[in-house]
């Protein structure tokens, strides 16, 4: 605080006038202010800083963890964690004590879930958790919802119907719904969406389970989707729907399970590139075929390592999951 000084003039009784100096009082403010304003932005880049530094050790601490637990595992271990068993939470108990025993026995990675109620899924989950060296992962069908699978369970609109909607964010919506659903149960994986285009022949079967059949529409609705499963945490795997109808040993003119090698987006396989560009955690490729040029017989993508490492993981590239049924 600092003084200064202003002169007044003061009218006396006798009509004179005279002068008299007064003190003024004035406060700096301007120095703290700008104190203030520095010291609050000091803080908040330190606590950007903490917290980006905090994720970091959470993430390695993570990474370690899983490096720890890797490396502690036997060779036949390693490769049971490849393996996904599937169980039906209504098997009896017989059956459920035999399975039990063997995922203590062989290990796998993961468990799918066929059918069941909520109640039986938790009593079986947690008895296979306790019963696991490793933190297993379950996977679950749920295109439509948990009620694909699980009794008890809400079901959304299946695939054709939700394709009718022309505001894709809708989709999103709803795979962020089946993945809290899915979390509150303690799923971590959707094989879904399923990423076929609906062919208008005799040889498919009429269904639901395609989102349409232009494979732009089909693409866009499936990225959504996978997107919302994402953003609660699901891993999402698409997948080809099988159909037992089909001759697997001609090339027909079905693109969406025979394609050409060197034209692969082609409308068959165009809505799995743009999910696997999109950044979908995995893809299930039975049931899923190509041709090489000039040749009519279609080989099964689960067994061609040519189109497994050089397609699929050099050409697109694709860095996620590739899984088959046996």
């Amino acid at each position: 605080m600092t003084s200064s000084f202003a002169t007044a003039k003061l009218q006396k009784p006798n009509g004179l006038m005279s002068k008299k100096v007064l003190p003024i009082q004035k406060t700096i403010t301007t120095a703290p202010n700008r104190f203030y304003s520095t010291g609050s932005k000091t803080l908040i880049i330190f606590l950007i800083l903490w917290s980006s530094l905090s994720s970091a050790i959470a993430q390695d601490r993570k990474v370690l963890w899983v490096d720890s637990i890797f490396a502690s595992l036997t060779i036949p271990e390693k490769i049971g964690q490849l393996f996904m068993l599937p169980i039906s939470t209504n098997s009896n108990e017989a059956e459920k004590k035999l399975f039990i025993e063997l995922v203590k026995k062989f290990k796998p990675g993961s468990i799918l879930i066929t059918q069941g109620t909520p109640y039986s899924l938790a009593k079986i989950t947690n008895k296979l958790q306790s019963q696991s060296q490793v933190p297993l992962l379950f996977a679950i069908p749920a295109e439509w919802g948990l009620g694909q699978t699980l009794d008890s369970t809400i079901c959304f609109p299946k695939p054709l119907q939700l394709g009718a909607i022309t505001n894709d964010s809708l989709l999103f919506q709803v795979g962020q719904e089946i993945g809290l659903q899915m979390k509150t149960i303690g799923m971590h994986m959707n094989l879904a969406p399923n990423a076929d285009i609906d062919i208008n022949d005799d040889l498919y079967p009429r269904t639901l389970r395609y989102f349409s059949d232009n494979k732009i529409r089909v693409a866009n609705k499936s990225i959504q989707l996978m997107k919302g499963l994402q953003s609660k945490g699901v891993l999402a795997i698409t997948k080809h729907l099988a159909n037992q109808k089909k001759d697997h040993h001609m090339a027909i003119k079905d693109s969406s399970a025979i394609f050409n090698l060197h034209q692969i987006d082609t409308i068959g396989f165009y809505p799995y590139q743009k999910l696997m560009e999109a950044g979908i955690d995995g893809v299930i490729t039975s049931h899923l075929d190509f041709v090489l040029a000039g040749n009519k017989k279609a080989i099964p993508v689960p067994i061609s390592e040519l189109f497994l490492s050089e397609v699929i993981k050099n050409q697109l590239p694709y860095q996620g999951l590739t899984m088959a049924e046996v």
